[in-house]
């Protein structure tokens, strides 16, 4: 037992003097620890005064020099994001108290009553563009374009093909933040006084004067007849027509406010019958009686995207309007199936 508490004491004393004479060691601790404080602040002061000036230097390379294996530069690749997203914001242009699915079928003649009523075009003109296969909202877009630059939107949409907005720009000396003012300046005018009645051509494909139900081709919705709908003349199925319509929201429908006839020719469309003699999708032939000739026709991005385009078939007699592009092609806008040669 004496033994034993001797040992114990021995114990302790060794421990004791090992802990006094690890002082030392704690000492190296505490100096490694300074050591890698300093490294460690030195590498802070090397990257803080690094990393701006090799971002600075990679920014001064993406404005000189084209990048992400293109022609563009960072501020090409900027400004071609603002115009983008500006040309997005003119979704923004609608009927507002219209439900959706409303919106989508009357945003083709929201946008066509806009470039008559905002910039003098004829509906001629309209379907010309139309028939280039460009978002409907764009074309208020390129048409701004058109009136800052002083070219004609055709002009406009020929040097869109296959580049980004801002050669094109480039190319008529208009600079970007100009366009998207402008654009932001018609968008707020828009919304502060949205559009209260819209225009409506075409050919009359129903007419019931009971139910007061108006069906113009191309129009995928009903036009209502009301009782103070002012009518040059009786409707019936066949007649071109223009329509002065408007959307009543608390009827959910369009009622018309005047109806009266269109002449397609004096409005610069083409307007004939003729037999289909080939189609090859939006490639068609058609014999006309009048020249005793065939005609080349191409049918516009609208009627195939038409259900009832299947009717023009080989051997189907066939009513078109039509323009004419700036390269002399015809261009289909109209059709409706006939039974009179």
């Amino acid at each position: 037992m004496h033994n034993d508490d001797f040992e114990i004491t021995n114990n302790i004393h060794k421990t004791l003097n090992d802990l006094y004479s690890g002082n030392g060691h704690f000492d190296r601790i505490m100096q490694k620890m300074d050591h890698q404080k300093k490294v460690h602040k030195k590498k802070s002061m090397f990257f803080r005064a690094v990393v701006p000036s090799f971002l600075s230097l990679f920014l001064m390379i993406g404005v000189m020099f084209p990048v992400f294996g293109n022609e563009s530069t960072l501020v090409d690749v900027y400004h071609n994001y603002r115009i983008n997203r500006s040309f997005r914001s003119l979704h923004r242009i609608k009927i507002v108290q219209a439900p959706p699915h409303t919106q989508a079928e009357m945003q083709q003649f929201i946008i066509n009553t806009l470039l008559e009523r905002d910039f003098n075009m004829t509906p001629a003109q309209i379907h010309q563009l139309m028939a280039q296969n460009v978002d409907y909202t764009e074309i208020i877009g390129i048409a701004i374009i058109s009136r800052l630059v002083n070219q004609p939107p055709g002009t406009i949409i020929e040097q869109i093909q296959n580049q980004d907005w801002l050669p094109v720009l480039r190319s008529n000396h208009l600079p970007p933040g100009r366009l998207i003012n402008e654009m932001r300046r018609y968008i707020q005018s828009y919304e502060q006084h949205p559009l209260q009645t819209m225009f409506f051509r075409g050919i009359v494909e129903h007419y019931s004067g009971d139910l007061g139900l108006l069906m113009l081709d191309g129009a995928p919705f009903k036009i209502h007849v009301l009782p103070d709908t002012i009518l040059n003349q009786p409707l019936k199925a066949g007649m071109v027509v223009h329509v002065e319509a408007t959307f009543l929201p608390d009827q959910q429908k369009i009622g018309a406010i005047s109806i009266q006839p269109f002449d397609p020719q004096k409005e610069g469309f083409l307007s004939f019958v003729g037999k289909v003699t080939f189609r090859d999708r939006h490639i068609i032939r058609i014999y006309l009686q009048d020249t005793q000739k065939e005609e080349l026709l191409l049918l516009s991005p609208h009627i195939l995207r038409n259900p009832s385009n299947r009717f023009i078939r080989p051997g189907a007699m066939v009513r078109f309007i039509a323009v004419r592009d700036h390269h002399g092609r015809m261009i289909a806008v109209r059709f409706r199936p006939d039974t009179g040669f």
